[in-house]
């Protein structure tokens, strides 16, 4: 875990093409499904920070499907929002409606409550 560390302590820092670097290796590396999730979701973090959303829509689509990641809040509001920003409707819709199943109505409004339209100033 400690290219995942490292990976983190650079993006805090600002210094993300070295976050990049330790995350990416942390992923290829890190054998136990945990390690790797926890490596996947913070390179996904860094790849959204850094402007390279398929990169970063790419790994939250692969830890949506990981059941220990599923019902983490964040992942599923930052996922919603990618996907949003992205124009991914149906998906966005398919998300949320498996977000309504799994977790309930309440859960899937408070994430569509969460969508900021103009997130990045763009």
């Amino acid at each position: 875990m400690i290219l995942n560390s490292l990976g983190v302590e650079y993006a805090r820092r600002g210094r993300h093409q070295q976050a990049l670097k330790h995350l990416e290796k942390a992923v290829d590396t890190h054998r136990t499904r945990n390690e790797k999730s926890t490596a996947t979701y913070n390179l996904a973090i860094a790849y959204n920070v850094t402007g390279q959303s398929d990169l970063a829509y790419k790994n939250y689509k692969e830890l949506y499907a990981v059941p220990n990641y599923k019902g983490n809040a964040i992942l599923m509001q930052n996922y919603a929002q990618l996907l949003f920003e992205l124009g991914k409707t149906a998906e966005l819709e398919a998300l949320l409606a498996d977000i309504t199943n799994n977790f309930g109505k309440k859960r899937a409004d408070l994430i569509v409550r969460g969508l900021k339209v103009d997130r990045r100033g763009q």
